[in-house]
């Protein structure tokens, strides 16, 4: 793979123009956000009690299950979970190598973008490993050339890859700010629903109703009326809905057929969900009818997932 988060899709970037421009010595680099920090914002917001995002890790030749947990739940449980009562942990590990055929950013992230989303999960991240191709790349790194260190699919914000090993001059260089673990946790708030801004205040907000949602959903029951695990609501950046079912995400780009979508939207419906036949609602919809709820905890042995 090549050098930065930046490529199609949501991913992070880092572009690395030259070794030394002076003599000071580094590049200038062009790298994504998903935005600043606003404590002050974030302190008006209730996200609700303690929750877990379930992430089923897919692991390269060469990558662990510990190196999995520490790259990206211990960083983020670490880093950001207590901000918004919510921690990631990973439920299960499987294997896929990844074959010589699939070097590009672009190609891993046609593989991962099928990768279904299991019924105990929330999210799908594959961890990426090293090879000799990928150290060869920081030859045209000298030149400028891009790596991709992390992406999310847009079309649904709930698979994402990550590259889990160090292995470029890119990464060398500049570690401190584009390790594995930096890449993971901004990967994480992708597949929490934030995109690239300015500040964090739109991702407070997608973080807030998820939560939200998925616990007045549980509920009102619609999950086990419709034979459905709980399951975090997704926000697609190619658009502006929501997905409330891992059965929406693991139909696109078609969501004929999907088993038990029409219980969930007659429940969702009987809520006062605003959901249209496909179990879609608009963003502001969903925050507009969040507004008018008085949420009420759910029963403690519905809290931890």
């Amino acid at each position: 793979m090549g050098g930065c988060h930046f490529v199609g899709g949501v991913g992070v970037s880092l572009l690395f123009v030259g070794l030394f421009l002076s003599a000071s010595g580094v590049s200038g680099c062009a790298f994504t956000s998903v935005g600043i920090d606003q404590p002050d914002y974030r302190a008006q917001l209730d996200f609700g009690p303690p929750e877990t995002v379930k992430v089923c890790a897919v692991l390269d030749n060469g990558i662990t299950q510990e190196n999995a947990q520490k790259t990206l739940a211990g960083y983020w449980n670490e880093t950001d979970a207590e901000k918004y009562s919510l921690s990631v942990n990973i439920v299960s590990y499987s294997h896929k190598e990844r074959p010589l055929s699939e070097y590009f950013s672009w190609q891993i992230a046609d593989d991962v973008s099928r990768m279904p989303v299991p019924a105990f999960c929330d999210r799908v991240m594959y961890f990426v490993g090293r090879n000799l191709a990928d150290a060869l790349w920081s030859i045209p790194e000298i030149a400028g050339a891009p790596e991709v260190l992390g992406w999310v699919d847009d079309a649904t914000m709930a698979r994402g890859f990550v590259v889990s090993r160090f292995g470029s001059l890119n990464q060398v260089l500049m570690g401190l700010w584009f390790s594995p673990s930096q890449a993971a946790r901004h990967e994480t708030y992708h597949l929490l629903g934030c995109g690239h801004d300015l500040t964090l205040q739109a991702c407070y907000d997608k973080i807030r109703d998820a939560k939200a949602l998925e616990a007045a959903l549980e509920r009102a029951g619609c999950y086990e009326k419709a034979d459905m695990q709980p399951f975090l609501p997704a926000f697609p950046n190619a658009g502006n809905i929501a997905l409330l079912t891992r059965a929406q995400v693991n139909s696109v780009p078609s969501d004929a057929g999907i088993r038990g979508l029409d219980d969930f939207v007659r429940c969702a419906r009987g809520a006062d969900l605003p959901v249209d036949d496909r179990a879609e609602s608009d963003v502001a919809h969903l925050s507009a009818w969040l507004s008018s709820q008085l949420m009420q905890p759910l029963p403690p042995r519905m809290v931890t997932r």
